[in-house]
C-alpha cells in the first residue's frame, strides 16, 4: 500500500476489507484504483479537500454504511468506470459537488443511501452515462444549486420508493435517457418535482409529486422523445397526470392535474384548473384540437403549443405563470378570449409560428412582454390589450402580420442596472423597454386602428420594415391620428401629458406627440372635445412644432364641425395642439382655411345660451348602422342612429342644451319642454337628402314631473326641427316609461336645432281621424263660402289650423 495524498489508497488490490476507518482531511480520504471486489464498511471519510471515497476502474466493490460528508469541492462518493458495485445505507451528506457520482459504470445498485445537502454541481445522487443501474429507498434531499437525483445519457436505469425534496432545482431530473422506470417514489417542496428532456421510452406509476414549485414536465425536440408511458397513477398534488399519445375524438377527464396530448387528434381539454406544473396543457405534434375555458396558475407554462397545428383556443385564463400561452413552431392556430396576465415573463410568445389568427384577448401585467413575435409570419392580431408590461406587443423579423385594433398603453421602463447609462442603451443592443408596439424587421405589416398611449419610451417603434402600412396608430383616447406608409428606416412616436418647454398664454390641448422619422410625409388628425372650449377659444387653436425651446404654428386645418385638426407632416420634431389661456389678451376671431388660414367658427351655438353640451366621435364607413349613444350625457338626448350610406371617416356627433332661442329663430307652437342643437359633422354631412344616411332617428326623454307640473297630454308630446326659416314636426312615437322619464324617438331628414315640445290638456280640440301624418301642406277643408268679413272667420280659421296640426303628429 503506498500513500500519497489520500487517507488510505488501495492500488491493483482485489477482495480487500476496509472496516471502521477514519480518513480525514485529505485530498481523498479512501481511493481504490484498479481493485475488485473490496468490501468497505462503516468507515469515515469526511472533511477531505476532494472526495471522500473514490472508486476508480474498481469493478464489484461493495459500500456499506459509511460516512462521506462534507467535501470541499468534489463528491462524497465518487464511482468512476467501476461496474457492478453496490451501495447500502451510505451517508454522503453536506458535499460540495454530488453526494454520491456514479460515471461510466454499468450495473450499479445504490439502496437506502442518505445524499442530501450538496452545495453545487450535480446535486444528491448523479447517474451519467452508466446503464442498468438501480436506485431504491434512496434519500437525495436539501440540494442547494441542483437536483436531488440527476440522470444522464444513462439506460435502463431503475427507480423505486426513492425520495428527493427540498432540492433547489429538481427532486428528479433525466436527460437523454431511454427506458428508464419510475415507480413509487416522491417528490416534494422541489422547483421541479419529476423533470424529463430529450428521453424516450420510460415507464412512470404511482409516484408522486406534491408542494414543488412545477410538480412534472417533460421536453422533447422530436416526436419520438414524447414516446413515454406515463399513466394516470402518477399523481401531482392529488390529481392524476394524463399523458395521451395518438389519441383522437377524446376529451380529457375534468380531474386533470396536468395534461400532454402527444400526436393527438380532434381531443379537447376543458373547464379545468391547473396549478404547479411545467405545463397546465402540452399539445405536441397535436392537430384539430381545443383547449376551452381553462385556468392555469403558477406554471412554467399556462398552455404550450409545439409542432401543433390547426387548434382552437379560446376562453382561457392563464394568468400568474412564467409565459401565459407559447406558440413554438406552431401554424394556423386560432386564439380568442384568452387572458394571460401578470405573468413574471410573457403574456403570449409566438416563436417561428405561422399564419395564426389571435383575437380579443388580453394580455396585461406581465413582466417582459404582452406579445412577443418571433419569425412568426402570416399573423393576425386584431382587438388585443397588452397594457402595463415592459413591451405591449413586439415583433421580430416576422413579415406580412396584420395588427388591428389593438391596444397597447402604459407599458412601462423594466429595471436598468445603476452602472448603465441610458446613453448606453440602443433598440439593438441592451434594448429600450416601455414601448407600446415595436416592431423590427418586420416587412409589409398592415398596422390598422391600433391604440397607443402613455408608454414610457415609444408609442410605436418600427424598424426595417418595408412596405408597411400604418393606417392609423390611435394617439391616446382618439386623441391623435397618425398614417404613413415605411421604408426600412426607423419610426419613432411617442405621445406625453406634459412638455417642459412652456408656451406662453397657452394651453395645451391633447398633450404633446413626438415623432422622429426619416420618411417624406406622414398624416396627423388631432381631436379635442368640446369641454371647456367655447367659440372664442375654439377660434383660438392651432398646431404648433417645438423649434429649439420655442413653439412655431404650422400650417394646418382645423375643423371646428368636426373637432379635428389635421396637417401634413413633411418635417418631424414635437408637436402640439394649443389655445389660448384664459389670461391670454382677448382677440378678434380669424378664420383658417383648408390652406392653413384661419376659419370662422361654426355650428357651435352661442355658449351664451348653452347650458350642456355633450359630443362623441365615431368613425362612419358605408354600410354600417350607426349609432353615438348619449344615454350617460345628462342631456335630455338618448342617442343618435342611422344608417350609413357613404363613408365619412371621423365624424363627431354634438348636443347642446340651449337655454334660448338662438338668434333669429322663433319659438314652435307647444309648450317647450327644451331647446336643443343636434349637429352630426359639418353641415349637410349626414341627410337623408344628400343620400348619406337613411333611417335617421333621435332618441330623447322627457321628465314625467314636467308633464304633471305643466298638465301636458302625453299624446301631443313630439320633437320639432327648425330647417329652412320655419318649424316642422317630426314623426314622433313613444317608446317606454322608464323611472321618472318616457322615452321616445323620433325621424328627421337631418340635424339642426329641435326642440322638444307638447300640448296642455284642453287645448286640442276635435281631431279628425288619418291614417298617417301629413308630411306637406293640407288643403283646408270649405264647407260654404266665407269671406273675412264674415262673422265669425276668423275663429273658424283659427280651429281649422289647430285641427290640422293636430293631424300633422305621428304618435
Amino acid at each position: 500500500m503506498v500513500t500519497y495524498d489520500e487517507g488510505i489508497y488501495i492500488d491493483s488490490s482485489n477482495n480487500c476489507t476496509l472496516t471502521n476507518n477514519t480518513a480525514i482531511d485529505n485530498d481523498e480520504g479512501i481511493y481504490l484504483e484498479d481493485s475488485y471486489y473490496c468490501t468497505l464498511t462503516n468507515n469515515t471519510a469526511i472533511d477531505n479537500a476532494d472526495t471522500g471515497i473514490y472508486l476508480y476502474y474498481s469493478n464489484n466493490c461493495t459500500l456499506t454504511g459509511n460516512n462521506a460528508s462534507y467535501s470541499e469541492d468534489d463528491e462524497g462518493i465518487y464511482v468512476y468506470s467501476s461496474s457492478y458495485c453496490t451501495l447500502t445505507d451510505n451517508t454522503a451528506n453536506g458535499n460540495y459537488d454530488s453526494g454520491i457520482h456514479v460515471e461510466d459504470s454499468y450495473y450499479c445498485t445504490l439502496t437506502g443511501n442518505d445524499a442530501c445537502y450538496t452545495e453545487d454541481e450535480y446535486g444528491g445522487i448523479y447517474i451519467d452515462t452508466s446503464d442498468n443501474c438501480t436506485l431504491t429507498g434512496n434519500n437525495a434531499s436539501y440540494s442547494e444549486d441542483f437536483a436531488g437525483i440527476r440522470l444522464e445519457y444513462s439506460n435502463n436505469t431503475i427507480l423505486t420508493n426513492n425520495t428527493f425534496s427540498y432540492n433547489y432545482e429538481s427532486g428528479f431530473e433525466m436527460y437523454y435517457c431511454f427506458n428508464t422506470t419510475m415507480s413509487n417514489n416522491t417528490a416534494s417542496h422541489n422547483d421541479w418535482g419529476i423533470w424529463i428532456q430529450d428521453s424516450q421510452g420510460s415507464t412512470l406509476t404511482n409516484n408522486i409529486m406534491s408542494l414543488n414549485d412545477y410538480n412534472f414536465g417533460v421536453w422533447a425536440g422530436n416526436l419520438e422523445d414524447y414516446y413515454n408511458d406515463i399513466d394516470a397513477s402518477n399523481l401531482v398534488d392529488s390529481k392524476p397526470i394524463y399523458y395521451w399519445i395518438n389519441i383522437s375524438d377524446s376529451t380529457f377527464p375534468d380531474d386533470a392535474g396536468t395534461v400532454y396530448a402527444i400526436n393527438c387528434s380532434n381531443v379537447t381539454v376543458e373547464d379545468i384548473d391547473f396549478v404547479n406544473n411545467e405545463y397546465g396543457v402540452l399539445f405536441a405534434y397535436t392537430s384539430n384540437s381545443t383547449i376551452d375555458g381553462i385556468t392555469a396558475s403558477d406554471c412554467e407554462y399556462g398552455y404550450y403549443l409545439y409542432y401543433s397545428d390547426n387548434n382552437t383556443l379560446m376562453n382561457n385564463d392563464v394568468s400568474g405563470n412564467d409565459y401565459g400561452i407559447y406558440f413554438d413552431s406552431s401554424d394556423n392556430n386560432a386564439l380568442t378570449g384568452d387572458t394571460a396576465s401578470n405573468n413574471t415573463d410573457t403574456g403570449l410568445y409566438l416563436d417561428k409560428s405561422l399564419n395564426n389568427v389571435l383575437t380579443d384577448s388580453t394580455f396585461n401585467r406581465n413582466d417582459e412582454y404582452g406579445i412577443y413575435l418571433y419569425y412568426s409570419d402570416n399573423c393576425n392580431l386584431t382587438g388585443n390589450t397588452a397594457n402595463n408590461n415592459v413591451y405591449g406587443i413586439s415583433a421580430r423579423t416576422s413579415e406580412n402580420c396584420t395588427f388591428m385594433e389593438n391596444i397597447a398603453s402604459n407599458n412601462a421602463v423594466s429595471l436598468i442596472p445603476d452602472e448603465i447609462s441610458m446613453d448606453e442603451i440602443s433598440i439593438n443592443g441592451l434594448g429600450v423597454s416601455g414601448v407600446g408596439y415595436y416592431l423590427y424587421d418586420c416587412p409589409a405589416t398592415s398596422f390598422i386602428d391600433n391604440q397607443a398611449d402613455n408608454n414610457t419610451y415609444y408609442d410605436l417603434y418600427l424598424s426595417s420594415s418595408e412596405n408597411s402600412s400604418v393606417n392609423p396608430l390611435i394617439l391616446g383616447d382618439d386623441l391623435a391620428e397618425i398614417d404613413f406608409t415605411s421604408n426600412s428606416s426607423t419610426v419613432e412616436i411617442l405621445r406625453t401629458e406634459t412638455n417642459v418647454n412652456e408656451f406662453a398664454d397657452k394651453t395645451n390641448v391633447n398633450g404633446y406627440i413626438s415623432i422622429v422619422s426619416a420618411l417624406d410625409s406622414m398624416n396627423m388628425s388631432l381631436f379635442y372635445s368640446d369641454s371647456g372650449m367655447t367659440s372664442s377659444k375654439e377660434a383660438t387653436l392651432a398646431l404648433y412644432k417645438l423649434n429649439g425651446t420655442e413653439w412655431d404654428e404650422l400650417n394646418a386645418t382645423v375643423d371646428t364641425s368636426s373637432n379635428t385638426v389635421t396637417v401634413n407632416l413633411t418635417e418631424f420634431g414635437t408637436f402640439a395642439l394649443f389655445k389660448d389661456s384664459d389670461t391670454a389678451a382677448t382677440t378678434t376671431t380669424t378664420t383658417r382655411s383648408s390652406s392653413g388660414t384661419r376659419a370662422s367658427v361654426s355650428q357651435s351655438q352661442n355658449p351664451e345660451i348653452v347650458s350642456q353640451s355633450a359630443s362623441l366621435v365615431k368613425r362612419i364607413t358605408a354600410g354600417s348602422e350607426m349609432n353615438y349613444d348619449f344615454s350617460d350625457s345628462g342631456t335630455p338626448v338618448l342617442g343618435v342612429s342611422f344608417d350609413a350610406k357613404d363613408d365619412k371617416g371621423l365624424v363627431v356627433a354634438k348636443v347642446q342644451v340651449l337655454s334660448s332661442n338662438p338668434e333669429g329663430v322663433p319659438s314652435p307652437s307647444g309648450r317647450s319642454y327644451q331647446m336643443m342643437s343636434i349637429d352630426v359633422g359639418s353641415e349637410g354631412t349626414i341627410s337623408s337628402s344628400s343620400g348619406s344616411a337613411d333611417n335617421i332617428q333621435i332618441r330623447f326623454k322627457v321628465s314625467k314631473q314636467w308633464i304633471e307640473e305643466n298638465n301636458i297630454d302625453v299624446s301631443t308630446i313630439r320633437m320639432t326641427r327648425y330647417n329652412d326659416g320655419q318649424w316642422g314636426d317630426l314623426p314622433t312615437y313613444q317608446e317606454r316609461e322608464e323611472g321618472e322619464y318616457i322615452h321616445f324617438y323620433a325621424e328627421t331628414p337631418g340635424f339642426s336645432v329641435f326642440n322638444v315640445v307638447g300640448d296642455e290638456m284642453g287645448e286640442t280640440l276635435e281631431q279628425v281621424q288619418t291614417s298617417s301624418p301629413v308630411t306637406g301642406e293640407v288643403e283646408e277643408p270649405v264647407e260654404e263660402e266665407e269671406t273675412p268679413d264674415t262673422p265669425g272667420f276668423t275663429a273658424l280659421a283659427g280651429v281649422v289650423f289647430v285641427s290640422l296640426v293636430v293631424l300633422t303628429r305621428k304618435k
